[in-house]
């Protein structure tokens, strides 16, 4: 079975495909530390490593279906989904916010994931997690930085998961 998020686009890309995963967390949040969606990057190859979905101002691309293992957070790769985000780790909340339709793309597709996967309402620490959060055991990471804005974030979560995917 495969799972492919509601108007994303699908680049499916065979070597990220790291067998299935027989349990859902919830979505660990990454910074691309780039600025273009990692496609190509992850089409020459990248090691095995990239994500299920990538996020940019303008779309969203799937790599992987979502219940599938891709190596995104060393230890979580078994158990959580991987959201990259056309961002670097150093931005400020200014930088992020000026990238609002990036964030709002994102939680939209965060809040299908919670709601298909029945993890619940979103809760930081709990069902949506950044890079950074998981130590060592994660890659030692520290994406997506200490300017991502995170209550606003997770605002925008909250109201897609009531309005789109949350209300039976």
């Amino acid at each position: 079975m495969s799972i492919w998020l509601p108007h994303t686009r699908r680049i499916l890309i065979p070597t990220l495909d790291h067998g299935p995963r027989a349990i859902t967390r919830g979505v660990v949040i990454h910074s691309t530390e780039g600025d273009s969606l990692p496609t190509s990057w992850f089409q020459r190859g990248s090691g095995g490593v990239g994500a299920h979905v990538a996020v940019g101002n303008r779309e969203a691309v799937q790599y992987v279906s979502l219940d599938r293992k891709c190596w995104h957070a060393v230890e979580a790769n078994g158990s959580w989904i991987g959201f990259e985000h056309v961002a670097h780790a150093s931005w400020s909340r200014d930088d992020w916010m000026h990238h609002h339709r990036m964030l709002e793309l994102s939680a939209n597709r965060v809040a299908w994931v919670l709601h298909d996967y029945e993890l619940g309402r979103p809760k930081a620490g709990v069902n949506i997690r950044s890079h950074a959060s998981g130590g060592a055991a994660w890659g030692g990471h520290h994406d997506p930085g200490g300017g991502f804005p995170w209550p606003h974030y997770l605002g925008l979560v909250h109201e897609a998961y009531m309005t789109h995917w949350g209300r039976r």
